[in-house]
């Protein structure tokens, strides 16, 4: 048996982008338990857990951008958003976080958010495997990642 719609907790939806080095590899457990460690580590216990804050799904199909999904309390965005900021890293791997935009309900979020996101293409600059986005391009070196711009790695736009 289900409640009342009017008994029901009120939830809102937050939208956001992971952005990593293409080499980064975690799950949705990973970002979970990050989410939850800021969140304690910012509020404390009583706090986090008025949140409610839950990753209801995390696509990490692209190789630097993961997208997700956290439903939290409806008066507890504020707190869930400053929780997101506050994930810098995963399984050791160094990571920015950006909330897109809040909703409702997940289908509104999803048909406003959606063509937000821009996609990474996998690339070569001067022989070397890189990743561009938006401009952005992460450059594999034998040293590691080179972040950048195309402008900076002598590759134009029109070139992509």
């Amino acid at each position: 048996m289900t409640l009342p719609k009017s008994l029901r907790p009120r939830n809102r939806y937050v939208f956001f982008e992971v952005e990593t080095l293409p080499d980064a590899s975690f799950g949705e457990h990973d970002l979970r338990r990050a989410l939850w460690f800021e969140a304690q580590n910012l509020y404390g216990d009583v706090t986090s857990a008025e949140t409610r804050a839950s990753v209801v799904e995390y696509d990490e199909e692209d190789a630097t951008l993961g997208i997700g999904v956290v439903r939290c309390a409806h008066d507890r965005v504020e707190e869930t958003r400053a929780a997101l900021a506050c994930v810098n890293e995963i399984q050791d791997h160094p990571v920015g976080v950006r909330v897109v935009g809040v909703s409702g309900t997940l289908d509104a979020g999803r048909e406003k958010y959606a063509d937000e996101t821009p996609r990474t293409e996998k690339t070569t600059v001067e022989g070397s495997p890189a990743w561009v986005r938006d401009g952005a391009v992460d450059l594999l070196t034998d040293d590691g990642f080179m972040c950048g711009t195309h402008h900076e790695f002598g590759k134009e736009k029109d070139e992509e």
